[in-house]
């Protein structure tokens, strides 16, 4: 069928942070405008009650979190946060649900997938390595790497938008 059975994390983070910014782009009179906010909540409204409360993340195939064989994914949680913290920011997300949800991401990605790698720097861990459309057992056997540029970019993307809450 040329789609994923799944709901695979950072694929779907991709979409996430396209509506959200067009949300951001577009103005509230474009035609569309309110099929891209029912688009955003959408996707977002069942993430809260799947984010690890220990980690802050959500795993590679989020909609599984207590499944043996499926892992916390960074990329897939900076994505998820951005797009939140631009729907809080909008006013379009609840801040009152979703605002917990990305302060838990934040402190968890800070905490438990980012690595000092000496002199001053850091890198992103806890990223799925690339991916093509597969099932459940090929995401969940995908190396976990860290330092690639799209999940050191969702990493700077969510840090920018979260800050423009406060």
């Amino acid at each position: 069928t040329g789609q994923s059975p799944e709901f695979w994390g950072r694929g779907n983070g991709w979409v996430m942070m396209a509506v959200a910014d067009a949300l951001q782009t577009f103005p509230e009179s474009y035609g569309q405008y309110g099929v891209l906010e029912d688009m955003l909540n959408e996707l977002v409204h069942r993430l809260p009650e799947l984010q690890d409360e220990e980690t802050g993340h959500w795993c590679q195939l989020p909609i599984y979190p207590e499944e043996e064989g499926n892992w916390i994914e960074s990329s897939s949680t900076a994505m998820y946060a951005y797009a939140m913290s631009i729907g809080i920011r909008l006013d379009l997300l609840d801040p009152e649900i979703y605002r917990p949800v990305g302060d838990r991401a934040y402190t968890g990605l800070k905490e438990h997938s980012l690595k000092d790698m000496g002199e001053g720097t850091m890198t992103a861990t806890n990223i799925c390595e690339g991916t093509c459309i597969g099932d459940k057992a090929y995401y969940y056997h995908r190396d976990v790497i860290e330092g690639i540029p799209y999940g050191l970019g969702s990493f700077i993307m969510f840090g920018v938008e979260y800050d423009k809450l406060d």
